[in-house]
């Protein structure tokens, strides 16, 4: 869902990297990185929002290596995500947190866990759930489905608004 201006994030500078993503939180906990297979300096990203350099894409053949990596991983817990990562781990420019603010991490985690958590300062992690740019409903808790969703008001408001546009025209 998104809630602000995304002049930053489109004006996001990749440098030579094939994408730019927010970390995740799973990024810290060494079973992902033993279950992936490589090293844990490389973090570990959120593919809900991605910007990609599609140029720098073609020209490394990623969408071989993306599906060679599917084909002969042998356990995927996050699908796409887990391919990405592994496909990308040195190419990534990490992305302000606000540009991919996960509602569940409202329920689960406080401010000080995910600062300690990620690479991100606690200033960063603040803004990101009191002003996400971009709310993303991951995980199996939609706002459309389930009574106790995070951040839930902020999907009803837009929709309210969005269902109220074609009765005013």
């Amino acid at each position: 869902l998104c809630r602000g201006n995304l002049n930053e994030l489109f004006s996001t500078k990749m440098g030579d990297n094939a994408i730019c993503a927010t970390e995740d939180i799973l990024s810290r906990f060494p079973a992902l990185y033993n279950r992936l297979g490589y090293h844990p300096s490389y973090n570990y990203f959120n593919s809900g929002v991605m910007l990609l350099n599609l140029k720098k894409m073609r020209i490394d053949d990623i969408t071989n290596k993306l599906w060679y990596q599917k084909e002969s991983i042998q356990e995927t817990n996050f699908m796409d995500q887990d391919i990405f990562n592994i496909v990308f781990n040195e190419n990534v420019t990490y992305l302000p947190l606000k540009f991919n603010s996960i509602a569940d991490h409202y329920l689960n985690y406080s401010y000080h866990d995910i600062t300690n958590i990620t690479q991100y300062p606690d200033k960063i992690v603040r803004d990101s759930f009191q002003s996400p740019a971009i709310l993303h409903f991951a995980g199996a808790d939609k706002p459309w489905e389930v009574a106790p969703s995070p951040r839930k008001e902020f999907y009803f408001n837009e929709k309210l608004y969005l269902d109220f546009l074609p009765k005013i025209k």
